[in-house]
């Protein structure tokens, strides 16, 4: 359990090995018993580089829980990033809330909650498939990445999904999921009552107990999975103050946590920009410390 700065050092020479594309990109496939929002495209890694079955690095893309892509720029850059660190990574797209005179604005035409973690529930559920497998994922070795929104809602599969409330899972089965290794969230929220209440509310008496319900902080418990938490100094949409709650919290419960808050950074970087090599090499090196990064077979000329 710690607090890191950003000191340019031995964790992140594993950023800068020979780059390696993906191999293949799959786009746009249905996740079997989601939503009609509930798409994926799978990023993976050269097969004769990492041969065999590969860990999984589920990606939830952000924008407030009511735009954003699988297919953004953003997911895009990291999907490549990782993927040419062995990683298989799948970018989730997932039911959203929707407004009658655009995002946000002048009332809900559509509510989301829970459908959307619903939806995380299962993608987690395919990759432990057969399915699944046909990509070469290994479902033994899976970690959540979500960035923002999606940062919400990856905490929520790494510590809600496995629990007693079963409506959060779609009603699937806990033993269908697979064991969360490890989760990264990139300038998320912990507790809508922090950030996220104007947005989940229903107007009604119950919304204190719905945004407990959806709040990842209700779940926090000893033996939670691994957790980084990276987040910008300068974050003026959701603030610093909150990340650092939020390890305050996974510290008194016992959880295992890295808390990485990057100097300068506002709302919005990118894991696998060139810019953000330190962050993304911290992200690499937690996911090897929780056995995801996996080894790499030798290329031709490599010693």
């Amino acid at each position: 359990m710690k607090t890191t700065g950003f000191i340019l050092s031995s964790i992140i020479l594993l950023w800068f090995a020979p780059p390696l594309r993906a191999a293949a990109v799959t786009n746009d496939m249905a996740i079997p018993g989601g939503s009609p929002s509930a798409r994926v495209d799978v990023y993976q890694p050269e097969p004769g580089r990492w041969p065999g079955l590969r860990p999984a690095v589920l990606m939830i893309h952000g924008g407030g829980w009511a735009v954003g892509d699988k297919a953004d720029k953003r997911e895009q850059i990291t999907g490549n990033a990782f993927a040419e660190k062995g990683m298989v990574v799948v970018s989730m797209n997932y039911d959203l809330f929707r407004y009658r005179d655009g995002p946000w604005k002048g009332g809900k035409t559509h509510e989301a909650w829970p459908r959307n973690l619903q939806d995380v529930a299962a993608a987690l559920c395919w990759l432990k498939s057969a399915g699944a497998r046909s990509y070469g994922i290994d479902s033994g070795r899976v970690a959540l990445l979500g960035y923002s929104a999606g940062a919400h809602l990856a905490l929520l599969g790494a510590y809600a999904l496995h629990g007693n409330d079963a409506e959060l899972r779609g009603n699937r089965p806990a033993a269908d999921l697979p064991a969360v290794r490890a989760v990264i969230s990139v300038y998320g929220t912990h507790d809508l009552r922090l950030f996220g209440a104007n947005i989940f509310k229903r107007g009604d008496a119950g919304d204190g107990e719905l945004l407990a319900r959806a709040s990842p902080v209700t779940y926090i418990k000893k033996g939670a999975p691994p957790t980084l938490i990276m987040h910008g100094d300068r974050d003026a949409t959701i603030s610093p103050e909150i990340a650092r709650a939020f390890a305050a919290r996974l510290g008194e419960a016992g959880v295992k946590y890295e808390l990485v808050m990057a100097p300068g950074r506002k709302h919005g970087f990118v894991l696998g920009a060139k810019q953000e090599r330190e962050c993304t090499g911290r992200a690499l090196n937690f996911l090897d410390a929780n056995g995801i990064l996996p080894p790499a077979q030798p290329l031709n000329g490599d010693k």
